[in-house]
């Protein structure tokens, strides 16, 4: 271990108490290692690596409360590379990579309000959230990481979010409502933004689908119509076999 690496440990290790954010593929796929978002006493925002265990804490980015945040981790298949938003000096978010060591990072997208990055199964491609039109109007980008080339995957007129790239094969899903609905909804789509499928018609508000590294199915919460209750249910891709796995009040 580095000296460098050592003195990261530390520094994290004495601030322990964190507001965390966990995004969909906080956990590197070997198993061996959690990336999140933690805030700390002093209300900066950074990404933290850490074992299932807990048994260390490693800060991989360096912004504080006045310069910025952080926020949505995401392993590569790899397990080399995380992915993550920035907003460093509030002048807009953005999609950065940065190697798991915390070292070499930069920013890949365009801006302002870029944000929840999600690894295509070579890695070659990252898909995210981004408001490009104004008017929050979210909808779904990827991006070549290898020509640099960003197209848009979702239609104008709805409010597209939280893609999540299933690890095994062409397949994204995200959720979505036209601008008029007040609830989301569950679909999948292929990396080009094609074969639509809406896989949820609850009238409740499903959002943050996660795919199961090694299987076709899809986590997800559901929340009821205030927004304020919410539970996790499973289902498999096509939409079928809807299971609650928590009834919390």
């Amino acid at each position: 271990m580095s000296a460098a690496t050592a003195h990261r440990r530390a520094l994290a290790a004495m601030t322990l108490v964190f507001a965390v954010c966990i995004a969909p593929h906080a956990w590197s796929l070997d198993g061996a290692r959690i990336v999140f978002a933690g805030r700390t006493a002093d209300h900066a925002t950074n990404i933290y690596v850490t074992t299932p265990e807990g048994a260390w804490f490693e800060q991989l980015t360096a912004l504080n409360a006045l310069n910025g945040s952080t926020s949505h981790p995401e392993w590569s298949h790899s397990g080399g590379s995380i992915a993550f938003s920035s907003n460093p000096g509030w002048v807009g978010g953005r999609i950065y990579l940065m190697d798991a060591d915390g070292e070499n990072q930069r920013p890949i997208s365009e801006g302002p309000d870029d944000w929840g990055a999600t690894w295509s199964p070579r890695d070659d491609e990252i898909a995210f959230s981004a408001d490009r039109m104004g008017n929050h109007q979210s909808s779904i980008y990827s991006l070549d990481l290898n020509g640099g080339r960003e197209i848009r995957l979702t239609d104008p007129g709805v409010f597209a979010q939280e893609p999540s790239w299933r690890p095994a094969g062409d397949a994204i899903a995200y959720s979505s409502r036209p601008d008029w609905a007040d609830s989301f909804d569950l679909h999948t789509m292929d990396g080009q933004g094609g074969n639509p499928n809406q896989l949820t018609d609850r009238g409740l508000s499903d959002t943050a689908p996660t795919w199961h590294p090694r299987a076709n199915v899809i986590a997800f919460a559901s929340w009821d119509d205030n927004g304020l209750n919410g539970d996790i249910y499973t289902m498999d891709g096509d939409g079928s076999d809807g299971r609650r796995i928590t009834a919390h009040p």
